[in-house]
């Protein structure tokens, strides 16, 4: 791929992370669903069915060694055709402490793009936020997850983790 190519300078790329469990694909639906719409707002053509990349996904976790599984979606465009890139690997799970206890979190100083920018729902392949949380975070470590500010200072997501607010027995 030349160095100078829209596809590199401009990160012309879309992806989903998916967690299977037991070799079950978790939301695999509502995944596909932002997939596909990622790729329709970019004009990219993901140059297989809905259906195509269904059956391959299932394929493969019913391949890998492990029943507990992550996969990375990436489909990028390069020229005028897109190109599939699928990664399956184990899913950790993280310590029983951290649900116990706790995890250590901090607002990072880095902004997330505003929507009016770069729409929060599209998937793309641009990673200069979380790039530049971690050059903000603390050196000293310590920290577990860093979370992102809007330009109007509410929590939007986290560098690595989503969010997900509960009051009492209710999902917000």
């Amino acid at each position: 791929m030349f160095s100078g190519s829209p596809e590199l300078l401009f990160q012309e790329g879309i992806f989903e992370t998916l967690r299977a469990e037991k070799r079950r694909i978790v939301a695999l639906d509502a995944h596909l669903d932002r997939l596909f719409e990622s790729a329709h707002t970019l004009g990219l053509s993901l140059g297989m069915t809905r259906q195509a990349l269904k059956a391959h996904l299932k394929r493969e976790v019913e391949r890998a060694p492990h029943k507990d599984a992550l996969l990375r979606i990436s489909f990028f465009r390069y020229g005028k055709r897109s190109h599939l890139s699928l990664i399956v690997r184990e899913a950790k799970r993280y310590p029983a402490s951290c649900y116990e206890k706790g995890v250590s979190v901090r607002t990072t100083p880095t902004r997330r793009n505003a929507i009016a920018a770069v729409d929060a729902q599209l998937k793309v392949r641009d990673f200069m936020n979380a790039r530049l949380a971690t050059l903000d975070s603390d050196p000293k470590g310590g920290i577990f997850e860093e979370i992102y500010l809007n330009a109007e200072g509410h929590v939007t997501e986290g560098r690595i983790s989503n969010i997900f607010i509960v009051k009492g027995e209710t999902l917000l």
